[in-house]
């Protein structure tokens, strides 16, 4: 048995696999909330994926002496993805540039950024929400954007300003690399093509020589002993890299302990594009769905005694996490809230009348000593 531990309202990315592309083996898998294991004070035998990608800090101290309680167990219980190890987004991409393998330097938003080389662009440190700036081409712009996300309802504290590195193409197309990790096994599983450098998955990106070239990387696997390195730099067992060449060499963006895996919605609601680059790939997905199949069952410890496993839970511990998670969900709400706010056409209005304003009265204030009256 494999069970597969997330946070409760994270569970649909690998139900999709589970639903659309596990066949025969789908009673192999069990999708266990975070909570329920370390509520129920007993864990049964098999194997144990971590894939909470985004833990807070009392979580990751309480999973991981869920961990440690389950690597006593040796013979009767597989893990993969310690959370007291596998590399955050920040912690990961500076690991690599410190060893090497990455061209790219990020700071926190709360740090100095003299050595960062521009342009940089902004994004949150724990979700994958992408890219929540243009590129900034300066200190000063980055202090602007700053301001305007807080106003967004974002800590500084949450934010992460990450370098630029241009990876495209001499026609201009950006490529984005994407291969799991299972245990010991390198799945290549897709090649995304894109003219903006935030590659998002888009079908009329793809003609018969993308198709051809994603095919090829996907049953080549042409970069499995470097991502290999990455894997174990992160300390990651299972999850998904997404990374780009420049000059030949790889350049990794990050890892996601808790990918999407399969249809995102039903097959009808498909542009007609859509439903012609999917027949188009089919080949590549089955090669995909295969040997990613097949390294879950490498990875299986099959068989088992069916005595469960005693484990001790830590109840302030416990009780932290709640309370981290409620002051989470609180501040997602008020971001929430705010983007509502902001995106109304009054408002928007209001605030294109209000904010040259606001400049001419700074300018004005600066233009003035001290002690005088503006």
């Amino acid at each position: 048995m494999i069970f597969f531990v997330v946070r409760e309202d994270h569970s649909f990315g690998f139900q999709y696999f589970l639903e659309d592309r596990s066949g025969t083996r789908r009673d192999v898998f069990r999708i266990l909330g975070a909570d329920d294991l370390m509520h129920d004070g007993r864990a049964d035998p098999g194997t144990y994926v971590f894939a909470v990608d985004d833990m807070l800090p009392a979580e990751r101290a309480l999973l991981g002496s869920v961990w440690d309680q389950l690597r006593g167990h040796d013979g009767r219980v597989r893990l993969l993805n310690d959370p007291l190890l596998t590399l955050g987004r920040f912690a990961f991409l500076r690991a690599l540039h410190a060893s090497g393998r990455s061209r790219v330097q990020v700071v926190r938003a709360t740090d100095r950024m003299e050595s960062l080389r521009f342009p940089v662009f902004l994004r949150e440190e724990t979700r994958h929400s992408g890219n929540l700036s243009a590129l900034l081409n300066s200190p000063d712009e980055v202090r602007r954007e700053l301001r305007r996300l807080t106003l967004r309802g974002f800590h500084r504290r949450e934010l992460l300003a990450v370098e630029f590195c241009d990876t495209a193409d001499a026609r201009g197309i950006y490529r984005k690399y994407s291969a799991y990790v299972v245990g010991e096994r390198v799945v290549p599983r897709c090649l995304e093509f894109g003219r903006d450098w935030m590659v998002k998955h888009d079908p009329g990106a793809y003609d018969a020589d993308r198709i051809a070239e994603e095919r090829e990387y996907v049953r080549t696997n042409p970069h499995e002993a470097q991502l290999r390195e990455i894997f174990a730099v992160a300390s990651v067992q299972y999850g998904r890299i997404d990374y780009a060449l420049r000059d030949g060499e790889l350049q990794a963006w990050e890892i996601n302990l808790n990918p999407t895996i399969g249809r995102h919605r039903p097959h009808t609601q498909d542009s007609a594009d859509a439903r012609r680059v999917r027949e188009l790939r089919r080949d590549t997905n089955d090669i995909f769905y295969s040997r990613f199949l097949d390294a879950w069952q490498a990875v299986d410890t099959g068989q088992a005694r069916p005595d469960p496993i005693a484990l001790k839970v830590d109840r302030h511990l416990l009780d932290a996490v709640h309370a981290e998670r409620a002051e989470a969900r609180r501040g997602e709400r008020h971001k929430q809230a705010v983007e509502r706010i902001m995106s109304r056409r009054a408002v928007a209005s209001a605030w294109r009348i209000v904010k040259p304003a606001l400049r001419r009265g700074k300018a004005l204030f600066s233009r003035g000593r001290p002690g005088e009256q503006l």
